[in-house]
């Protein structure tokens, strides 16, 4: 026999579904088999299920929230913080700008990067900073003493210049020569001079004010520039001061020595108005105050510039006489006063002018003086004497001695 089996299903939704199955026996129906189930248990199952799925899928989903809100602060903090320093150190150049390093992981490392990058930027600028530092002390300073050199000078000296038109300012330039320098070089040596040198910056920066500039020109030449001052005795006042510097005796390799100076003064704008000429003025006073005897302070004046200008058209003209052979000796007889006997001779120079006549040494060799061309009409006078000589010898007038004054 075979069961064959047919089913009548009922709603699963139905609380109690019904299972009908018929029972056939050799083709006949002999019974039927009903099963009616009650599901509700099951439904509340299933609901319990899913809402445990639920709370199961919330928490996960929570989790995944927290952690990824965590794996962010642990990844991309650091890179937010990397990337406002990067932003901080490019606005400010705040090179000194240092990140916390909190880690020794990948970041770590990138973080200690960046702060070896920023540290090695740093002592790059810091000693570029420096460097320039230096050459700005070589361009404007005066390696010696520590003063301005004539770079600064001109600089300041402009500036000066420029305020003191603008504002209706008097200004004054006081430029300073030593007295005997050489000598100091020639007899205790270079070592001292330039110590001499030191010492002498170091008390002229004691008589003048902040605003006011010093500097060395080179050699034992130094310039003070006077900003905004009275009047010329304003300026004459600190000249006076510059003088008694020198009162002093200077401490020189163990040694006490005494030296003195020469001092010119110019005024703007009462002797020049441009920067170059206010210095030509106050050299041309220092190199009166020379004239003068050294050792005091001379005022400009445009008398002065043109005794300088005289006093190199003759020089130029003593040159060309030179190359012209204008000059020539007149021999003075020195006679025995017992005897009146001529026993020798004394040559006297003299110049052939060629628009004033025979002029006497007095009227041209001052202007030589200190110059080459000293030397060398010293040494053409002792060749034409000693010739002269040789030739009254050569006659027989062997008693005859020259001199040469």
């Amino acid at each position: 026999q075979s069961l064959h089996k047919t089913a009548r299903h009922q709603s699963l939704l139905s609380a109690y579904p019904v299972l009908e199955e018929a029972i056939i026996v050799d083709g006949q129906t002999v019974g039927a088999v009903i099963i009616q189930s009650d599901l509700l248990a099951m439904f509340e199952h299933i609901r319990f299920l899913a809402l445990l799925v639920f709370v199961v899928a919330l928490l996960t989903l929570v989790m995944a929230i927290v952690l990824g809100m965590q794996f962010q602060r642990i990844i991309t903090a650091p890179i937010d913080t990397l990337l406002g320093a990067m932003q901080q150190v490019s606005l400010n150049k705040d090179y000194a700008h240092r990140i916390p390093e909190t880690s020794n992981d990948e970041l770590g490392q990138l973080m200690s990067g960046f702060n070896q990058m920023l540290t090695e930027i740093e002592i790059r600028d810091q000693s570029l900073f420096e460097r320039q530092q230096q050459l700005d002390q070589l361009a404007h300073y005066d390696n010696l003493t520590g003063l301005a050199n004539r770079a600064m000078l001109m600089d300041r000296l402009h500036q000066a210049l420029h305020q003191a038109k603008r504002y209706h300012q008097k200004l004054a330039v006081l430029f300073i020569d030593l007295d005997g320098f050489k000598e100091i070089n020639d007899t205790l040596g270079h070592k001292a001079g330039d110590e001499l040198l030191k010492q002498v910056a170091a008390r002229l920066s004691t008589i003048v004010r902040g605003s006011d500039t010093i500097a060395r020109l080179g050699g034992d030449e130094f310039t003070i520039c006077l900003h905004n001052v009275a009047s010329a005795e304003s300026a004459c006042i600190v000249a006076r001061k510059v003088m008694e510097l020198y009162a002093e005796p200077f401490t020189l390799e163990g040694t006490a020595c005494r030296i003195t100076g020469s001092v010119g003064v110019a005024l703007y704008p009462h002797d020049a108005e441009t920067v170059e000429a206010l210095l030509k003025a106050a050299d041309t006073a220092m190199y009166q105050a020379k004239q003068h005897g050294k050792n005091n302070f001379q005022l400009y004046s445009t008398a002065m510039q043109v005794q300088i200008n005289e006093k190199i058209t003759l020089q130029q003209q003593v040159t060309t006489a030179i190359e012209r052979n204008e000059l020539f000796l007149e021999y003075q007889p020195i006679v025995t006063t017992a005897e009146k006997r001529i026993v020798g001779v004394e040559a006297l120079l003299r110049w052939k002018h060629p628009e004033l006549g025979v002029l006497h040494p007095k009227s041209f060799l001052q202007a030589t003086e200190g110059t080459a061309m000293m030397h060398k009409i010293g040494a053409w006078v002792l060749h034409e004497a000693s010739q002269q000589c040789a030739s009254w010898h050569a006659n027989g007038h062997t008693e005859l001695q020259v001199s040469v004054n």
